[in-house]
């Protein structure tokens, strides 16, 4: 078998785009990344938006499964931002984008109870909440900082919303679920708070072992135990 210069089996390249893609769905996302390099051909068609679905079908080999991808963020993108090995940006963007949700799902309620939006607005909006929550919990476990007790609250704001939605828009019922859903998201914050402030401390960590791997000190230019030159000049000339 042919090899190319980048050490791709040649044949692989050859055969089909369909059959390749086929075959792509069962790698991981941090793979597809990797299948992108070995040719333009390949990278072309894995960056255009009519393959997405081949992404989303790697998110279902990673155990547990990456969540739906947030809203206006592409799937290589999102996949990218997940595995980032050693960058802040997976847990920092996607708290922004889960902040950013929970006040569009306010909006929704509101504007829900006074007839302008629809029940369905609302279902979507908390849906994408949680999803996002999802990724959340699932950045923070590549820092192994666990929050899985922290989806069953997330949880119990669809249980709210849904009670919520049965029992229809009005005013009273806002008063009555809005602090529902306020002690709820209090809490979630809560918990991505402590997340946070265990991911910053495993951060420094690591940022402190990669400076003492790297940093050049001292004790790699001179000895621990330098001979004296008032005892031993000829021992210290000689050596």
């Amino acid at each position: 078998m042919k090899i190319t210069h980048a050490g791709t089996p040649k044949h692989l390249l050859e055969l089909p785009m369909d059959i390749l893609l086929e075959i792509f769905s069962y790698v991981y996302p941090t793979d597809l990344h990797t299948l992108a390099r070995i040719s333009k051909k390949v990278r072309n068609c894995l960056m255009n938006k009519k393959s997405k679905y081949i992404w989303r079908a790697t998110f279902m080999n990673v155990d547990p499964p990456l969540p739906d991808t947030p809203e206006g963020m592409s799937e290589p993108a999102f996949a990218k931002m997940v595995f980032c090995e050693g960058c802040k940006k997976p847990v920092e963007m996607f708290s922004l984008t889960f902040l950013s949700s929970v006040l569009e799902l306010y909006r929704f309620i509101y504007q829900w109870v006074q007839g302008e939006v629809q029940e369905k607005e609302i279902k979507d909006s908390y849906t994408k909440v949680l999803d996002i929550f999802k990724t959340i919990v699932l950045a923070f476990s590549k820092y192994r900082i666990d929050m899985q007790n922290s989806l069953s609250t997330s949880a119990d704001l669809r249980t709210v919303l849904e009670e919520f939605l049965a029992q229809g828009a009005s005013m009273a019922n806002l008063q009555h679920y809005l602090p529902q859903v306020g002690m709820i998201v209090q809490k979630v914050l809560g918990d991505m708070k402590k997340g946070h402030e265990r991911y910053e401390l495993v951060h420094r960590e690591n940022w402190q072992k990669q400076l003492g791997r790297h940093a050049w000190t001292p004790k790699q230019i001179y000895p621990s135990n330098p001979p004296n030159p008032s005892t031993a000049p000829e021992q210290a000339i000689t050596s």
